[in-house]
């Protein structure tokens, strides 16, 4: 006897990069129509570009202040809860973490991947102690307080994706291993922006509009237009980007609130040009012998 083939959900337990996949949308958006009553559910093939009736709306840009005060502390309350579920739950039904990764930049001005890194080691908890605070500060708190480096925005200049979208660009390989379930909010109106361009945009929304039909929620949460011509950004959310003719897509962080939104989520940095192509993992090495250098010098060994 054969067993039935895995649901979307069951496929994405084992394996959270799944979601990442337009593949992992559309299968998830034909069974929630399935189970629609009604006439039969039109699939959005087109996306959502010349649609008046979608499940993206203009929204506010939300501030810097709004993520460290409000925004923030819940967003780290319901993932040490997702953590807490995590932990408890039978080793079969406890998923792997969704990794994200980038081809970090180097110029004559700035090395990424250094930058990355030397946040993580000294800024990155202190950010967190910091937002998990709640401390009504004012806005201009805010900022004395970053100038003064009491806690830092993730030096990130650019996209994250799959390990796929990553490849196609320079650069020493960076992964970003999320915290446990962080996945299953990351993907919802609360922070995540959407633009009209590309399927997987049109498909995020409209499994969240049939979610909401099911669940039986009135006057449900859309998700927030992202700005199509800055690449999916949008200030105060984590901006989805369209890729490879629609049908990929990356991630992007393109203000300080933004940022700090996002590296919420993170629950630790890593090296990872182990997971890049060969082309790719030739020129981190190259990169790393860069640093050595720069190390040897600045210490007088050079």
């Amino acid at each position: 006897m054969n067993n039935p083939p895995l649901t979307a959900a069951q496929r994405l337990l084992a394996d959270p990069q799944y979601i990442l996949t337009a593949e992992y949308w559309s299968d998830t958006l034909k069974e929630y129509a399935k189970k629609l009553p009604g006439p039969e559910y039109v699939f959005p093939d087109t996306g959502y570009e010349n649609s008046k009736n979608c499940h993206i709306a203009p929204g506010s840009d939300r501030p810097l202040y709004d993520i460290a005060s409000t925004i923030g502390p819940k967003l780290l309350e319901k993932l040490a809860k997702l953590e807490e579920l995590a932990n408890r739950a039978p080793q079969s039904e406890n998923g792997s973490c969704l990794t994200l990764y980038r081809a970090t930049k180097k110029t004559a001005e700035y090395d990424e991947y250094d930058e990355i890194m030397t946040w993580r080691e000294e800024l990155k908890d202190k950010t967190e102690i910091f937002v998990k605070g709640k401390t009504n500060y004012y806005s201009s708190d805010i900022h004395d307080k970053l100038k003064r480096e009491e806690f830092g925005l993730i030096p990130i200049r650019g996209h994250v994706g799959d390990k796929a979208q990553a490849s196609n660009y320079n650069g020493a390989f960076v992964r970003f291993v999320l915290k446990p379930g962080a996945h299953q909010l990351l993907f919802t109106p609360a922070y995540l922006a959407l633009t009209r361009q590309g399927k997987p945009s049109a498909y995020i929304a409209e499994c969240e509009r049939l979610r909401q039909i099911l669940a039986r929620v009135t006057n449900g949460e859309k998700f927030v237009e992202a700005q199509q011509q800055h690449e999916g950004a949008k200030k105060g959310y984590i901006g989805l980007k369209p890729e490879v003719n629609g049908t990929r897509f990356s991630l992007q962080m393109g203000s300080d609130a933004s940022k700090l939104l996002f590296q919420l989520f993170v629950d630790d940095i890593e090296e990872a040009n182990r997971d890049a192509p060969a082309e790719v993992r030739a020129r981190g090495q190259g990169h790393k012998a860069d640093r050595r250098a720069a190390r040897k010098a600045a210490n007088g060994k050079g």
